[in-house]
């Protein structure tokens, strides 16, 4: 099993997420604690105008399962529920998993090309 690891780049507009290892229900709530403790989560969602851009590349997930997928589905959603333009650069795998859970609609838009 390989830990989740993530880190963030970006300026007052524009904030880059990225995601690296395993995102899986054995991983998640290691990742959870990592991910919402009040910092992480002020230095994400709240030191940038709620109109500026969040790019989340999870593309670099090794594995992804369905309990990953929801986690990664709920930081989406709060982002765009903040009013900040979401983006996503994801694996195949993701893709497959949206479908599968009747996502895709949602997130299909979100994805850069």
């Amino acid at each position: 099993m390989q830990a989740l690891h993530w880190n963030i780049a970006g300026n007052t507009t524009r904030r880059e997420v990225y995601f690296h290892g395993e995102l899986t229900r054995f991983t998640l709530m290691q990742a959870y604690h990592q991910f919402f403790p009040k910092t992480a989560h002020a230095e994400i969602f709240t030191k940038i105008p709620t109109n500026a851009t969040i790019h989340w590349y999870v593309a670099d997930i090794s594995t992804l399962d369905s309990a990953g997928f929801a986690f990664l589905c709920d930081l989406l959603k709060q982002s765009e529920t903040a009013g900040y333009h979401v983006q996503l650069s994801c694996s195949e795998h993701c893709l497959t998993l949206a479908e599968l859970f009747g996502f895709a609609h949602w997130l299909k838009p979100m994805l850069s090309h």
